[in-house]
């Protein structure tokens, strides 16, 4: 009986050993990343980020996605810029953010060239340029970004650095809203 004991005393501490040190996959992935694949940094990064199989670490999670985005994994780029544009797990840095962004788009991630585009057309991060703003949003509207659609029909519609174009906004809101964007049907009500 006083075995059991032992055994049931002695399973936490393996388990807190394993989460410190990693196991099996965590390892593996450590590995596969430390050699330069992305997609493995990727991984572990959702690991750390979700505390699956790891102590939750944000920090580090923060860190192998850097390293899968260097690696060229665009969504993880975009996914980055996101979390310095609004300060989350790390330090708010706009610069870094349209970097980010720039890389993400280059790579054809329409949510990317968005975030690129509103940069631009805010001109926070980025100067102030209407025509490389509306440029970068039909590129997002066209990879599918129903936002970035609904966003471009505004400018249209209300004549921010373009020739306003009725229209061509409406084809916008519809766009928008066929992709499932309230902004969009909303303004062809």
């Amino acid at each position: 009986m006083s075995g059991n004991r032992v055994l049931i005393v002695f399973l936490p501490l393996v388990g807190a050993a394993l989460l410190q040190t990693g196991c099996g996959p965590v390892r593996s992935l450590q590995k596969a990343c430390d050699g330069g694949d992305p997609k493995s940094c990727l991984s572990l990064g959702q690991m750390y980020a979700k505390g699956e199989a790891v102590q939750k670490d944000i920090a580090t999670a923060v860190r192998l996605f850097q390293r899968a985005c260097d690696g060229g994994e665009a969504k993880v780029c975009s996914d980055l810029a996101a979390r310095y544009e609004n300060g989350e797990a790390v330090q708010k840095d706009i610069a870094t953010a349209v970097r980010l962004f720039q890389k993400a788009c280059d790579s054809g991630d329409a949510k990317a060239c968005a975030g690129l585009g509103f940069r631009y057309f805010s001109g926070e991060g980025a100067p102030q340029t209407e025509s490389k703003a509306v440029q970068l949003y039909q590129k997002a509207c066209d990879g599918g970004d129903a936002k970035a659609c609904n966003d471009l029909g505004v400018i249209y519609d209300k004549g921010w650095g373009v020739q306003r174009d009725a229209a061509k906004a409406a084809s916008l809101y519809q766009r928008a809203c066929d992709r499932g964007n309230q902004g969009g049907c909303s303004a062809l009500a």
